[in-house]
C-alpha cells in the first residue's frame, strides 16, 4: 500500500539528520579536534600488557602507572577508554611461486572470520565557560569554504561579547598537549602512539558509522564540518537497539552499561584490573566505552561527605530513633555495623579525595550483530560473563541511542548513567590488558626487500581473535620449537616451510629425520636428497677459489682429524696448512681428500686414512666430483648421519658452508628437525653462535625443533641459543610440570604459561613467545591442507605410490585420497 502524503511529510519531519548527534567541528592540528562546545581532544592508540602468561604483579604495575598517567588531570578534562572488537576477514594476495598449496592456504582463510582489537585513550579539555556560550555563533559561522580561524574572527568582528581569541584557542591546545605528553612519558609499561591526521579521522568515522568498512578519511579542514564529513550511516532507533543502515549493509546495536561494581555500597576499591577480562574473548562484536570526567578536589570532598552522613544516618534505623525520643530514660540506639563499615570506608575515602584523581566514571557495552536473533543472544552471553564477576548491568532501551551518542569522543555530556570513583577504579577499567594479534607484515623482509612481506600465516586464538605470526622479532629471525613427539611439532613445521615461499625469490633447506619433511619438501618442488643412499657424491674442495674459502676448509679439515678425539698441536696446524697450500696448487679435477693424504706428515696422514679411499669413511667425501647440488628448496635425510656423529658433525659443517655461499640477500630459512642430536655434540654446539650471527646478516633465519629439553638445555650452545633464538613455539604437553624447572629456568616461562602449555590441545594448540608477549594459537588444518603437511606412514605410501605412477596430476590424486 503507497504512503499518502501525509504520511511521508509526517515521516520526514520526524527523520533528522545524523550531523545532528556527531559533536565534532573541525582540525585544529593533525591530532586535536575540535567539537561543538568549544572543547578540544587527541587520541591515543594503546596496546596494554597482554593478557597471556602475564604475572599479577606485572598487571598491577600497568594499572598503577595508567593511575599515575591520569592524576594530574582536573575537573577541566574528561577522559575517554574505548575499546572496539570488529569481525575481520583475511584477504591474502596470491602467490604464483606455491600453486595448489598457496591456493588451499587462501581458501582455507577466506572462510575464516577472526575478531580483530583496538584499544583507544582519548584525552579532552573543556572550553572555557564563557567561551562554551559563545561558541554557537562561531559554529555556525563555520561555513564549506570559509577557514574556522577567520569564521572565529568574523564572528568577534561583527560584535559578539565573546571572550575566546584565536591566541586563547592556541593556548588550550597548547594546554592540551602538554598533557598528552605527560601522560605520554607515564605509560612505560604500554606501547602508546598518536593516532594523527586521516587515520584519526578515520577512527571517529567507524564510530559513527558502525554499518560500514573501517578506513581512512581525508578532510580540508578549511572547506566544511566534520559533523557532515563522517558518518555514512542512517539510523533507526526501535525499542530497544538502534538499526544502522549503510551502503551494503545494516547492523543491530544494543546498549548495556554497568550500573554497579562488585562492591560494598559505599566501596570505591573494589575493582580490579581483570575485572572486563571476559570480555575480551566475548563472541560478538562490540565497543567498550569508558568516560571519565574527573572532579575538583572540593566538589569530590561534598560527595564523600554525604556518602559517609547518609550512611551514619542509615545505621539507626528510624524506629530506634523515635524510640529514643520517646523514652525519658537512657536508651541504648542499635546501630547497623555494616552501615558504620561503610561510613567509615567513607572517611577513609576522604584521603583518596586529597591525593588522587576521583570523579564520575560511565561504562558502556555497545554490542553489534547483523540480526536481532545474534543481538540478543550476544546480550545475554555478555550480561552473563559481566555478572559472573559481579558486575551489575543494565540494557538500555529508552536511552539506547544516548549510550551510542555517549560512545563519540566529544559528547561528553551525552551518558547518563555514572558511578564516583576513584583513579584506581578508573585505571582497573582501562584497555590495561590486552591481545597481541602479532604483526600482519613482516617488517624487516619489508624493509630488506623494498616491498610489502605478509606475515608468515594468520592463526585463530581461543579468544577468537586473528595472531600473525613472524618468525622474525625486529631484524632476529632464528626461532626454537619445543615439545613432545605427538604434538604436531612437524605438521605445523611442514606448514610454515611452505608459507615461506611466499618470499619468493627464496631459499629453504632442512635437515630432516624420520622423513617429516619429505611429502612437504617435494609437493613444494624441491630436492629430497639422502647422502646415505650413496647416489650423492661429495668433495668438499670442488669450487673452492678465495683465500676465505681455502681458510674455511683447513677448519674442516681439523674436524676430520680429531674425530677420535685427537688433539692438534701448534706444528700441526702448520704441516696441515703447507699440505693445503700444495693440494691448492693442483689441477681442479686431482684436489681431493686421497690427494692431501699423501701430502701430510705421517701421523696426520693415518688420521685422515679413515676418511680417503679404503677407509672407514672414505664413501662421504673422498670422491674427485661433487654432486651435492643445492637448489633453492633442499630437504636433507640426516637419519644415518645421526647415527655416525664423527661424519654428522664434518657433514653440517660442509652443508651450512655450501649454503652459506649461496645466501646473497634472499630470504633463507634452515631447520633442523631434530636439533638436540646436533646441539649434544660439542663442535656442532661451538659452531652455532658463529651461524646464528653470520647467517643473520644474510638475511638468513635458523630454526630448530627440539623434544628433549634436557639435552638441549645441557648444551655448550643453549646461551647463543637463548640470547639469539627471541621466538619460541611452544607445543602442547600434559607432562610439562615434570619439567617444570628447565621450562621456567632456561626458557624463561611463568606458572601462567605453564598451566596453557598443560591444557592445551595436542596438534592444534601452539604457545607462541617472545620478549613482547605469548599467543596460544590454534592451528586446525582443512583435510587437503593437512595432506601436504603429513609425515605418517600411510601417507607417504601413498604419496609414493601417486609420485611414482606416471600420472602428471598425481598431487592431486594424492591430495583427493588423503581427504577423503
Amino acid at each position: 500500500m503507497l504512503n499518502t502524503l501525509t504520511e511521508q511529510r509526517k515521516e520526514w519531519t520526524k527523520s533528522r539528520p545524523l550531523s545532528e548527534l556527531l559533536p565534532w567541528v573541525t582540525t585544529l592540528t593533525p591530532g586535536l579536534v575540535l567539537c561543538k562546545d568549544g572543547s578540544i581532544f587527541g587520541v591515543l592508540e594503546m596496546k596494554g600488557v597482554d593478557l597471556e602468561g602475564r604475572s599479577g604483579a606485572e598487571i598491577d604495575y600497568a594499572a598503577a602507572s595508567v593511575e599515575r598517567a591520569i592524576k594530574a588531570l582536573d575537573d577541566r578534562h574528561l577522559v575517554m577508554w574505548i575499546t572496539a572488537r570488529q569481525k575481520q576477514r583475511i584477504e591474502s594476495s596470491a602467490n604464483a611461486s606455491a600453486g595448489r598449496l598457496d591456493d588451499l592456504y587462501r581458501e582455507w582463510k577466506s572462510g575464516e572470520v577472526f575478531y580483530t582489537m583496538r584499544d583507544w585513550m582519548v584525552i579532552g579539555l573543556r572550553a572555557p565557560d564563557a567561551s562554551s556560550r559563545m561558541f554557537s555563533p562561531v559554529v555556525h559561522a563555520i561555513a564549506g569554504a570559509v577557514p574556522w580561524r577567520d569564521a572565529i574572527r568574523a564572528v568577534i568582528s561583527g560584535g559578539h561579547s565573546l571572550s575566546l581569541s584565536i591566541d586563547q584557542l592556541a593556548s588550550q591546545c597548547e594546554a592540551l598537549e602538554s598533557m598528552i605528553r605527560q601522560i605520554l612519558s607515564n605509560l612505560p609499561a604500554f606501547r602508546v602512539s598518536r593516532v594523527e591526521g586521516a587515520e584519526l579521522l578515520g577512527v571517529l568515522n567507524v564510530l559513527a558509522s558502525p554499518a560500514s568498512e573501517p578506513h581512512p578519511v581525508r578532510f580540508d579542514p578549511d572547506r566544511g564540518y566534520l559533523d557532515t564529513a563522517l558518518g555514512g550511516n542512517t539510523l533507526a532507533v526501535e525499542a530497544d537497539h538502534v538499526v544502522f543502515q549503510g551502503a551494503s549493509a545494516s547492523r543491530r546495536m544494543a546498549a548495556v552499561v554497568i550500573k554497579e561494581w562488585p562492591t560494598t555500597n559505599a566501596g570505591w576499591e573494589e575493582t580490579y584490573p581483570e575485572l572486563m577480562a571476559p570480555l575480551l574473548s566475548l563472541p560478538a562484536e562490540y565497543t567498550l566505552v569508558r568516560t571519565l570526567r574527573p572532579l575538583s578536589p572540593d566538589q569530590s570532598r561534598k560527595h564523600v561527605n554525604a556518602i559517609r552522613r547518609h550512611h551514619l544516618m542509615r545505621a539507626t534505623s528510624l524506629f530506634n530513633h523515635l524510640r529514643a525520643a520517646m523514652s525519658s530514660g537512657p536508651t541504648v540506639v542499635r546501630q547497623d555495623p555494616a552501615r558504620l563499615d561503610d561510613a567509615n570506608a567513607a572517611g577513609i575515602a576522604l584521603s583518596e579525595v586529597t591525593t588522587g584523581l576521583t570523579g564520575w566514571l560511565s561504562t558502556a557495552l555497545l554490542l553489534y550483530a547483523d540480526d536481532e536473533r545474534s543481538l540478543e543472544a550476544a546480550v545475554e552471553t555478555a550480561t552473563k560473563r559481566l555478572a559472573h564477576n559481579g558486575l551489575v548491568t543494565f540494557r538500555e532501551t529508552l536511552h539506547t541511542l544516548s549510550a551510542w551518542a555517549g560512545s563519540l569522543p566529544g559528547n561528553w555530556e551525552e551518558s547518563i548513567r555514572y558511578v564516583w570513583a576513584t583513579g584506581a577504579n578508573a585505571a582497573d577499567l582501562s584497555p590495561i590488558i590486552t591481545l597481541s594479534e602479532g604483526e600482519p607484515i613482516n617488517r624487516h623482509l619489508t624493509e630488506q626487500s623494498g616491498r610489502t612481506q605478509p606475515a608468515l600465516a594468520v592463526f585463530q586464538t581461543n579468544h577468537g581473535t586473528s595472531y600473525w605470526l613472524n618468525f622474525h622479532r625486529y631484524d632476529l629471525g632464528h626461532s626454537l620449537v619445543i615439545g613432545p613427539s605427538g604434538a604436531g611439532k612437524s605438521v605445523l613445521m611442514n606448514f610454515l616451510l611452505t608459507r615461506w615461499q611466499q618470499y619468493a625469490p627464496c631459499q629453504t633447506y632442512i635437515f630432516d629425520k624420520d622423513k617429516s619433511c619429505y611429502i612437504t619438501t617435494l609437493a613444494n618442488g624441491g630436492q629430497y636428497l639422502d647422502p646415505a643412499a650413496g647416489n650423492m657424491a661429495m668433495n668438499p674442495m670442488a669450487g673452492l677459489e678465495s683465500d676465505a674459502d681455502w681458510e674455511w676448509f683447513v677448519s674442516w679439515l681439523e674436524i676430520l682429524l680429531t674425530h677420535r678425539q685427537h688433539d692438534l698441536s701448534a706444528g700441526d696446524d702448520k704441516a696441515i696448512r703447507d699440505a693445503v697450500e700444495s693440494v691448492r696448487r693442483l689441477q681442479p679435477d686431482t684436489r681431493r681428500l686421497k690427494s692431501l693424504a699423501l701430502v701430510l706428515p705421517g701421523r696426520l696422514s693415518e688420521r685422515l686414512a679413515a676418511w680417503v679411499e679404503g677407509g672407514q669413511y672414505a664413501r662421504w667425501f673422498d670422491h674427485a666430483d661433487d654432486s651435492f647440488s643445492l637448489d633453492r628448496f633442499v630437504t636433507i635425510a640426516m637419519d644415518d648421519l645421526f647415527r655416525q656423529p664423527s661424519v654428522a658433525r664434518a657433514f653440517l659443517e660442509y652443508a651450512f658452508f655450501r649454503i652459506n655461499r649461496r645466501m646473497t640477500g634472499d630470504p633463507t630459512i634452515i631447520y633442523l628437525e631434530e636439533a638436540w642430536f646436533a646441539l649434544s655434540d660439542p663442535l656442532f654446539a661451538a659452531r652455532i653462535e658463529n651461524w646464528l650471527r653470520t647467517l643473520r646478516k644474510k638475511n638468513g633465519v635458523i630454526v630448530m625443533a627440539s623434544q628433549n629439553l634436557d639435552e638441549l638445555s645441557r648444551s655448550a650452545a643453549f646461551a647463543a641459543i637463548s640470547d639469539n633464538m627471541p621466538t619460541r613455539i611452544f607445543l602442547a604437553n600434559p607432562n610439562v610440570d615434570s619439567h617444570a624447572p628447565l621450562y621456567m629456568e632456561r626458557f624463561g616461562l611463568r606458572p601462567a604459561q605453564l598451566a596453557i602449555i598443560r591444557q592445551a590441545t595436542a596438534k592444534r594448540d601452539y604457545l607462541i613467545t617472545n620478549s613482547d608477549h605469548s599467543r596460544l594459537m590454534q592451528a586446525r588444518f582443512p583435510a587437503r591442507i593437512l595432506a601436504y603437511l603429513r609425515s605418517d606412514q600411510r601417507a607417504i605410501r601413498s604419496f609414493e605410490a601417486w609420485r611414482t605412477s606416471g600420472d602428471d596430476n598425481y598431487l592431486r590424486k594424492y591430495e583427493d585420497e588423503m581427504a577423503q
